[in-house]
């Protein structure tokens, strides 16, 4: 059953579509990002990462029109289209993937506080890019 489960996430992974159009070109590095990526695949088809694809692949398929990109939090979803038991669900979920390491995020109105907070540093420099 693992095998399966992770044989079909890590297939999303593997997915080089936005890679595969720079095949041919004159672009040195690009077998070392293919290299990369499939070293990161490996990892994330660790033994120890079973906990974490059981749970992702546990919940329900969320939808939403909202998405917001331009505020300090990345937001995804609001608390109101959740039933409270996808709610929980899925804050157990994001519980389980912690330390997240850049953001932060709003996922359907749980707020995600991350190691490395983006916002703050694009603030930082908002005004010489401007």
């Amino acid at each position: 059953m693992y095998e399966e489960v992770k044989s079909m996430n890590a297939d999303r992974y593997r997915n080089n579509r936005y890679l595969d159009r720079y095949r041919g070109k004159s672009l040195p590095r690009l077998d070392d990002i293919y290299a990369a990526r499939e070293d990161q695949i490996k990892i994330l088809e660790l033994e120890s990462n079973k906990h974490h694809w059981d749970n992702l692949n546990s919940l329900p398929d969320f939808k939403t029109d909202t998405i917001k990109l331009g505020e300090d939090a990345v937001t995804i979803g609001r608390p109101d289209e959740l039933s409270d038991i996808d709610k929980k669900a899925l804050d157990k979920t994001l519980f389980d993937l912690k330390p997240w390491r850049k953001g932060p995020w709003n996922y359907f109105g749980t707020e995600i506080d991350t190691e490395w907070r983006s916002n703050m540093k694009w603030d930082r420099v908002i005004d010489a890019i401007k």
